[in-house]
């Protein structure tokens, strides 16, 4: 028998546990004491770790010298500044059929000193070459109108070129197609800068050169074929000439300056376009007097 309160056993006889002296009455089941176990403790590996160290590198404190080389930077070496592509022949064409377009999205070639250097050149010899060939028609080509004197005739004097003076006359041409280009470029780039706009003459001289081109064409291909059937019908195609020259102009440089108020506009065109007049009107005033002196001389 198991006494109920310690769990000794005794005699199945005795009364009283023979260790703790409880009563025996009823044998019960032993109640065996719960042990709380002991955890494990792992086991300690004493052994030396012999395996080689990874393999990483050791990073040092101490400041690393850098080779001379990488100190100083590297310099890149001057670019040198290329011409944009053009064709000047398509782009002309391009400017008779879509000028606005054109100018808007390929005046910016002519910021290059060069392009707008030949493409004004370019364009003053072909307006003289135009010119020289007018005049040797003119002289050719002689044609006496029908009066109450004389009957209308018409007939080819080409011993008249002969007496051309073909030097002075492409001199003359081509030096006052390029003052007048360049002195209206000049009159509006003065202007820009009066009103603190940021302008390019080089692009102002380009814009100037492409709007001399419709009036150019008129006057000195246009007007003369079309005068040979009607003479008023002439004097009509020069007339869009100036006028489509003038909106390109005017438009071109609204661009280049920027003029988006509507009173500096044309407070600006008035100006330039009156000084411009008035430049011309005294000098065409000074040729004819220059020219009337020296006939004048011849006769008297």
């Amino acid at each position: 028998m198991f006494c109920s309160k310690c769990g000794t056993e005794n005699l199945g006889t005795a009364k009283f546990c023979v260790k703790c002296g409880n009563g025996l009455g009823v044998a019960t089941t032993p109640v065996m004491p719960v042990q709380n176990p002991q955890p494990e403790m792992p086991a300690i590996n004493n052994q030396i770790n012999t395996s080689p160290p990874p393999n990483n590198p050791v990073v040092s404190s101490l400041p690393v010298e850098k080779p001379l080389s990488a100190e100083i930077p590297n310099q890149a070496s001057p670019v040198k500044q290329t011409l944009p592509e053009i064709n000047y022949l398509m782009f002309i064409v391009a400017v008779l059929m879509k000028p606005v377009t054109t100018i808007k999205t390929e005046i910016h070639k002519f910021s290059h000193v060069k392009v707008a250097i030949i493409f004004t050149t370019m364009i003053a010899g072909v307006i003289t070459l135009i010119s020289l060939v007018k005049t040797m028609f003119s002289a050719v080509y002689v044609h006496t109108p029908k009066t109450w004197l004389t009957e209308e005739s018409t007939q080819w004097v080409w011993s008249n070129l002969k007496n051309l003076k073909y030097f002075e006359i492409i001199f003359k041409t081509f030096l006052i197609l390029i003052g007048i280009l360049a002195v209206v470029a000049l009159v509006y780039f003065l202007a820009g800068l009066i009103i603190k706009k940021t302008v390019s003459y080089t692009r102002l001289l380009g814009i100037i050169t492409i709007s001399i081109i419709p009036i150019a064409l008129s006057t000195l291909v246009l007007s003369p074929l079309f005068g040979m059937l009607w003479v008023h019908l002439g004097v009509v195609v020069g007339i869009l000439g100036f006028v489509y020259t003038l909106i390109l102009l005017l438009d071109g440089v609204n661009r280049e300056l920027t003029l988006e108020e509507n009173d500096t506009k044309v407070y600006v065109h008035v100006i330039c376009l009156a000084l411009l007049l008035c430049l011309g009107y005294f000098t065409i005033i000074q040729m004819l007097s220059s020219s009337l002196g020296s006939l004048l001389s011849l006769f008297g």
